[in-house]
C-alpha cells in the first residue's frame, strides 16, 4: 500500500490509480448511510491535510481521504472518496462510493455506486444519475438534488423516485422532495437501525411508481431493496409518517400515519390507526383495525375493520363497508352509501344515498333528502331523517327498531316484523306497518297501512288508516286523539256494508268505541264514546 500526505502549499494533479491488483477485503453497510469501505484497506490512498488535489481518477484499488484543503475535478471509477473536512468540487462518482462527514461536496455528479452525507457533511448540487445510490444519514446535509429516473435516495428508510428536487433543512433536521409541483418532507431518523417511532417523514412522489419503506431501516440483500419488483407501492413502517401518494397503492403497518391521496386516486391498506384524506382520483381504503378517512373530489370506497372506523364523504362521494367493528360514516351534504357490519354503527347521510344498517350490533342512520335508510336484524336500530324524498324501512328487520322523521317533506315508512315505534314528519307520510305491535305518533297527512300485527295509533293531522282483510282476530288498531272529519278508516278486501255493520254493532268500553270487523281485528277509539259512518272513507 502506498499513501500520500499532502500538507498545506503541497498539490497532486492529473493522476491515474490503478483499476487492477490485489483485492483487498471491505465492509459494505447495506442498511444504513454509512461509508461503503474501510478506507486504509486501499492500494494507493491520497490524504489531503490543507493540499490540493485535482485532476485526478481514483480506480477500484484507490481512495481519498480529504481531512482540509480541496479536491476540484476528480473522478472515482471504483475507488473511495471520504471527505472530513475542506472543500470537495467538481467530482463524478461513477463507481465505487463518496462519503461526506465533514466539509462540503460541491457539483458532484453520481453516475453509478452508493454515495452517502451524514454527521456535519455538506452535499451542495448534487447529481444523481440512474442506478446510482445516494444515502442521507443523521446530521447530513444534501441541498438542489436532482435526481434522474432510476435513481435511489437512502434515509434511515429507503425512499425511490424517478425525478425530484431534494433540500435539507439542518435546524429541522427535514429535507424537502419537490416533485411534480407538489413538496414534502423527509426528518433524518436520529440513529441508524432500528430507528421507529421518533422517524417522522412526508413524502411526494411523482409519477405513482416506486416503494417507500418508512420509520424502518430494513435488512436488505446486497443485491438492493427491489424496487422494479414491487411497482406502484408503498409499504409504510413505524408510526408518525405522512405520505403523498400520486397513485399506486399505500400498505401502512402498526402505527399512526397519514396518507395524502391529493394528487390523485390509488388504494390504501391500513394496518395502524391511520388517517386517509382522498384526493380528486378514485380511491380505496380498506381497514384493517381502526381509521379515520375524509373523502375529496374523487369517489372513495372504505371497507371497514375489526377497529372504529370514522369516515366523511367529500365531493365525490363515498362508500363505506362495515366490518367488525363500530363505524361512523359522515356525508357532510354528500352523498355517502353504507352497507353496515355486525360492529354496529352511526351513519349519517348527506343526501341520496343508501344507509343499510348491518345484522349485527345496533346502529344509529340519519337521513337527508334522498336518503334511503334500511334496517336488517334484530339489533333494534334507530333510523332518523329529515328532508324530502325520505325511505325508512324495516322490512328485513326482526327488532325493535324506531323510526323518526322530522320537517315537512314527503317520506315513507316501512315496518319490519318487530315491535316498531314511529315518529312519523310534518309532511306527506306513506306508511306501511309489519307483523309485530307497532306504535305510530302521527303528523302531517298520513296514509298508514296496516300490517298483519297490531298498531297504536296517536292520531295528528290528516290520517287515512287502510285497513285489509284476513288477518285474523290477533289485532288490535288503538287510536287516540281521533278528529272526526279529519281521520278516517279504509276497508278493502271486505265485503259490501262492512263499515255499516261495524258502526251499528260497535260497543262502549270505559268510555270508548270498540268496532268489531267481520275478520275479528279490533278497533278502539279512545276517547270517543260513539262514533259514526264517517269514521269509514
Amino acid at each position: 500500500m502506498t499513501s500520500t500526505v499532502l500538507g498545506p502549499g503541497q498539490a497532486l494533479k492529473g493522476q491515474v490509480f490503478p483499476a487492477t491488483g490485489d483485492k483487498f477485503p471491505y465492509e459494505e453497510y447495506p442498511n444504513t448511510p454509512r461509508p461503503p469501505y474501510y478506507l486504509p484497506e486501499y492500494r494507493r490512498t491520497v490524504d489531503v491535510q490543507g493540499g490540493t488535489v485535482s485532476g485526478t481518477v481514483f480506480g477500484e484499488y484507490s481512495s481519498l481521504t480529504l481531512e482540509s484543503g480541496t479536491a476540484t475535478g476528480n473522478t472515482v471509477t471504483g475507488g473511495a472518496i471520504g471527505v472530513y473536512g475542506g472543500t470537495l468540487s467538481d467530482t463524478v462518482v461513477n463507481s465505487g462510493g463518496l462519503s461526506v462527514t465533514g466539509g462540503a461536496a460541491v457539483n458532484t455528479t453520481v453516475t453509478g455506486g452508493y454515495s452517502d452525507v451524514r454527521d456535519a457533511g455538506v452535499i451542495n448540487g448534487v447529481a444523481v444519475a440512474a442506478g446510482a445510490k445516494l444515502g442521507v444519514g443523521r446530521g447530513g446535509t444534501v441541498t438542489g438534488a436532482a435526481l434522474d429516473a432510476g435513481a435511489r435516495l437512502y434515509f434511515a428508510s429507503v425512499f425511490y423516485t424517478d425525478t425530484a428536487t431534494v433540500t435539507y433543512d439542518a435546524a429541522a433536521r427535514t429535507l424537502s422532495i419537490t416533485s411534480a409541483g407538489q413538496t414534502g418532507t423527509i426528518g433524518v431518523s436520529d440513529g441508524y437501525a432500528g430507528a421507529t417511532a421518533s422517524l417522522h417523514q412526508e413524502v411526494v412522489s411523482n409519477r405513482g411508481s416506486f416503494t417507500f419503506y418508512a420509520g424502518l431501516v430494513l435488512n436488505r440483500p446486497a443485491t438492493g431493496p427491489g424496487f422494479a419488483a414491487t411497482g406502484r407501492t408503498m409499504q409504510i413502517f413505524g408510526s408518525g409518517n405522512v405520505v403523498r401518494p400520486l397513485s399506486g397503492t399505500v400498505l401502512t403497518n402498526s402505527g399512526t400515519n397519514t396518507v395524502l391521496l391529493s394528487g390523485g386516486g390509488g388504494a390504501v391498506q391500513a394496518l395502524g390507526t391511520d388517517t386517509v384524506f382522498g384526493g380528486s382520483g378514485a380511491a380505496s381504503v380498506t381497514v384493517a383495525g381502526a381509521a379515520t378517512v375524509v373523502g375529496s373530489a374523487g369517489a372513495m370506497t372504505v371497507q371497514g375493520g375489526t377497529g372504529t372506523s370514522v369516515v366523511f364523504a367529500g365531493s365525490g362521494g363515498l362508500t363505506y363497508t362495515g366490518g367488525t367493528g363500530y363505524g361512523i360514516a359522515v356525508g357532510l351534504g354528500n352523498t355517502l352509501n353504507v352497507q353496515g357490519g355486525t360492529g354496529g354503527g352511526q351513519y349519517w347521510g348527506g343526501g341520496g344515498g343508501t344507509l343499510r344498517a348491518g345484522a349485527g350490533a345496533q346502529s344509529v342512520l340519519v337521513g337527508a333528502s334522498g336518503d334511503q335508510l334500511y334496517s336488517d336484524g334484530a339489533a333494534g336500530n334507530f333510523l332518523v331523517a329529515t328532508g324530502d324524498g325520505v325511505l325508512l324501512s324495516g322490512a328485513r328487520a326482526t327488532g325493535k327498531d324506531v323510526m323518526i322523521g322530522a320537517g315537512a317533506g314527503r317520506m315513507t315508512f316501512i315496518a319490519g316484523s318487530g315491535d316498531v315505534l314511529m315518529g312519523l314528519g310534518g309532511g306527506t307520510n306513506m306508511v306501511t306497518l309489519g307483523a309485530g305491535l307497532d306504535t305510530v305518533f302521527a303528523q302531517g297527512t298520513s296514509t298508514i297501512t296496516a300490517g298483519s300485527g297490531s298498531a297504536t295509533v296517536a292520531l295528528a293531522g290528516q290520517v287515512n288508516l287502510v285497513i285489509g282483510a284476513g288477518s285474523g282476530p290477533s289485532r288490535l288498531f288503538a287510536l287516540f286523539n281521533y278528529v272526526p272529519g279529519a281521520d278516517r278508516i279504509t276497508l278493502q278486501g271486505f265485503g259490501a256494508g262492512e263499515a255499516a255493520r261495524a258502526v251499528a254493532t260497535q260497543t262502549t268500553t270505559v268510555g270508548s268505541a270498540v268496532l268489531t270487523l267481520s275478520d275479528q281485528s279490533r278497533i278502539v277509539v279512545y276517547g270517543t264514546a260513539k262514533v259514526d259512518a264517517g269514521l269509514f272513507a
